[in-house]
């Protein structure tokens, strides 16, 4: 299986430094070393599982909405938007409730990880509309990575399987009917890779330009009302400033040595 990594933060071989520990920490929460190895995990075990006609897209930044989808697996048998989770508990799927087990029965947990999923597969259905991939179906899939998750089933709306099922949905997934041709699985794929790099350059040139823009431009934008009422050039003003600041200083030593014989 291939795969197309857009995390800001990625490990290498399994480590990541600490000062990516720190940025990462900084922006996602403690928990976030965690998930990140949880996620190259699971990574790790549709890698060896699934064949190279499938690709998993990771942490993809879905543009104008400035959201991030954790995991897109695309292949012959669909497109599969995948919500992994941590949680440990008892906790149950009924339709588009998610609820967890307390000491006095379900309640709904403090985040529906389906509702979630489902905002996910909207929001990927319409960037692949855009694309122009109207036909393709979105479906979606949470994924529960902790041996001490137990999740009871009552006609969900999404599906979830737990830690121990993994390799069984890589095996279903690798015997599935194919739903989409390789041709459309790869025009998919260069799409969303294709936005996602755009996406990039263009983040990476706003700040470029917003850090390397000269001073020397936002000093002539200040002087602009001035030059214009006095006619100096930047040069002039230049000067005059310099002539200003070295008529201040000498006028304090002046004071200084005052005072001082005093």
């Amino acid at each position: 299986m291939q795969v197309q990594n857009f995390s800001e933060i990625k490990s290498i071989d399994g480590h990541i430094s600490l000062q990516d520990q720190f940025q990462g920490i900084i922006k996602y929460g403690f928990s976030w070393p965690n998930d990140l190895k949880a996620q190259d995990n699971f990574t790790a075990k549709l890698q060896k599982e699934i064949d190279q006609h499938s690709t998993l897209i990771r942490d993809f930044k879905l543009p104008d909405i400035e959201v991030t989808v954790p995991f897109i697996l695309i292949g012959p048998p669909g497109i599969r938007v995948i919500l992994l989770t941590r949680e440990r508990g008892m906790f149950r799927a009924r339709e588009g409730q998610w609820l967890i087990h307390t000491g006095k029965g379900f309640k709904p947990s403090k985040e529906n990880l389906i509702r979630r999923t489902q905002l996910y597969m909207m929001a990927v259905r319409k960037f692949l509309d855009e694309l122009g991939f109207q036909s393709l179906q979105v479906d979606g899939l949470i994924v529960g990575v902790d041996p001490g998750m137990h999740i009871e089933t009552h006609n969900p709306a999404v599906r979830e399987i737990q830690s121990d099922a993994i390799r069984r949905f890589c095996t279903h997934w690798e015997q599935e009917q194919p739903e989409i041709s390789p041709e459309q699985v790869y025009q998919v794929v260069s799409a969303i890779t294709r936005s996602a790099t755009i996406e990039q350059i263009v983040d990476s040139e706003d700040v470029r330009t917003a850090l390397v823009e000269p001073k020397q431009d936002m000093l002539q934008k200040s002087l602009e009302p001035l030059q214009k009422k006095f006619a100096f050039s930047l040069k002039q003003w230049v000067v005059v400033g310099v002539l200003i600041a070295a008529t201040v200083f000498v006028l304090f030593v002046f004071m200084l040595i005052i005072i001082l014989s005093l």
